[in-house]
């Protein structure tokens, strides 16, 4: 018999036996998998997004060297536009919105013009699942800020349309 023999036949011979301290160890053991499993399955977004947090570990970081002459965004929410327009402080912003987002690029158009932020009229897409049209929209006003001498632009594509 050589030696990793030896501890199978042992713990052959372990599981035939009558201990119950096995049986409730290796029953404990199911019932907590069941428990995380159950877990997971109710809270998988917390856990997704828990997973994926530091995919962009430079988020939310602005670099010091960037200022910005002009912001185009498409609108769904204001509170991403508000924060880059606070941060970058730029000359001009353009807003392009859907029907549904027409509110918040008003809300976004008052507090720019309240910080003194030039805007440029809002661009109102109708069919927020075209991208032609909204890219349509992006290119005339780069190239009006652009005929404005302002030539340090950003645009945020991170929403890709209009909501």
């Amino acid at each position: 018999m050589n030696r990793t023999t030896i501890p199978l036949k042992l713990v052959k011979n372990l599981a035939q036996t009558n201990f119950p301290s096995l049986r409730l160890l290796f029953s404990d053991s199911l019932l907590v998998n069941l428990l995380a499993i159950l877990i997971a399955f109710f809270k998988r977004d917390s856990l997704r997004r828990w997973f994926v947090r530091n995919r962009f570990p430079n988020v939310g970081e602005l670099s010091l060297d960037s200022s910005l002459d002009g912001l185009i965004f498409t609108i769904s929410h204001c509170e991403v536009p508000l924060w880059m327009i606070r941060n970058n402080q730029p000359k001009a912003i353009g807003l392009i919105a859907s029907s549904a987002s027409l509110a918040n690029a008003k809300i976004i158009k008052d507090e720019a013009e309240k910080s003194g932020v030039q805007v440029l009229p809002i661009c109102e897409v109708f069919n927020a699942d075209n991208p032609v049209e909204t890219m349509n929209n992006t290119q005339q006003l780069i190239s009006t800020m652009r005929s404005n001498n302002l030539l340090q632009l950003g645009v945020d594509i991170t929403v890709s349309r209009p909501v």
